[in-house]
């Protein structure tokens, strides 16, 4: 994949940062950047939803870190969902003074790559969540187990899911899987996958967004690919 096709949506501080090592032809290519998803102020519900990824490699991917008490815009009762397969098992809420903490696991919960994760903004106004890290780069790969997942892509780049971020429609067989993509009120687009192929257009994905994945077969389908930047 080449350097143009990356981080579509977001912008790379591009430091095309390459050290050689001491005594070696061997090279080390750090590329890192950052991107911001903006989720829409709740206007006449009790808070607006959307489900959004961290897609950068960071030190500590905790939400305490990412969006340590204080940060701008979040709100007292905003809260990060974290799907288990079956239920919303883990939810992590904001206070301002106090940050996040999560129940039932604790005092924190983690947003790791390949994951999507449903955030619940309580303000009137527009959040903007600003996220920067490195690039992850080499070979990526993402389980999508049997059942219903909540996944993102591993590197911070839109467009079509298969086309541009090389999603394996072609082994989800035909059997009634689904991408599910959220669209802050509802499930839509839905679309089926017949025969190994889209029955609808082509998904198209943002920088920064999650969405559920609908493995109907009968085996865990690995989403893999290889990245890097040069």
């Amino acid at each position: 994949m080449r350097t143009k096709t990356l981080l579509l949506a977001a912008a790379l501080c591009a430091a095309g940062i390459a050290t050689s090592m001491a005594q070696s032809n061997v090279y080390s290519l750090n590329v890192v950047g950052y991107y911001n998803v903006v989720i829409p102020g709740k206007g006449a519900s009790s808070g607006r939803q959307q489900i959004i990824a961290n897609q950068f490699t960071v030190a500590n991917n905790a939400m305490n870190a990412l969006f340590p008490d204080g940060t701008p815009g979040i709100e007292d009762g905003c809260q990060l969902f974290k799907w288990t397969g079956t239920s919303y098992g883990t939810i992590s809420s904001y206070e301002l003074g106090a940050g996040w903490s999560t129940a039932p696991a604790g005092p924190d919960v983690t947003m790791n790559l390949g994951e999507g994760f449903f955030f619940k903004n309580v303000s009137a106004n527009p959040l903007t969540l600003t996220f920067v890290g490195e690039v992850p780069q080499g070979a990526l790969s993402t389980a999508l187990p049997v059942g219903r997942w909540i996944v993102a892509s591993k590197v911070p780049q839109a467009g079509g899911l298969t086309t541009a971020l090389e999603f394996p429609v072609a082994a989800m067989g035909d059997n009634g899987s689904q991408i599910l993509q959220w669209n802050g009120t509802t499930y839509a687009p839905i679309t089926d996958i017949e025969g190994g192929a889209y029955s609808q257009p082509e998904p198209n994905v943002k920088v920064g967004e999650g969405f559920f994945v609908k493995n109907q077969g009968a085996a865990t389908v690995n989403w893999t690919r290889t990245f890097n930047v040069q």
